[in-house]
């Protein structure tokens, strides 16, 4: 959490609190995810992801494009999904949080393209396998 002090006189300071950024990560050594913060109804929060996890689809031969893309909804809503991540080392993306929202659900989908037009040659998931992961929301 972090403090911000605001004097207003020489005898008065107001001190206001402003929570800090929650940092969602999913890692592949270990192969684990961690949040760190809270994930807050109304603000951001930063997704990291690194693309080993899906080792079946990047290890493939360096001749094809691989992309992973984060798939996400709060509370059982529309589905939405980030831009591609880069698919040979962690990436980073800002998700907003909308207000009076109380759960996030995510998985990650890796795939490779022999070219821009071509069907997917490899598609590898990331989801708690099929149960997808589930995050509570502060509101």
């Amino acid at each position: 959490m972090n403090l911000k002090k605001i004097t207003l006189f020489s005898f008065f300071s107001l001190f206001l609190v402003s929570a800090q950024a929650a940092d969602l990560e999913f890692m592949n050594r270990p192969y684990k995810h961690e949040l760190f913060a809270s994930l807050i109804a109304g603000q951001t929060f930063t997704l990291k992801y690194d693309p080993q996890r899906l080792g079946n689809c990047t290890s493939m031969n360096r001749m094809y494009q691989s992309f992973t893309v984060a798939y996400y909804r709060f509370d059982n809503g529309p589905i939405e999904n980030t831009e591609s991540f880069n698919a040979v080392r962690e990436s980073t993306v800002t998700i907003s949080v909308p207000k009076d929202v109380q759960s996030l659900e995510i998985w990650f989908k890796n795939y490779t393209l022999a070219s821009p037009t071509a069907a997917a040659v490899c598609e590898s998931y990331d989801s708690d396998f099929g149960r997808n992961y589930h995050f509570e929301i502060q509101n």
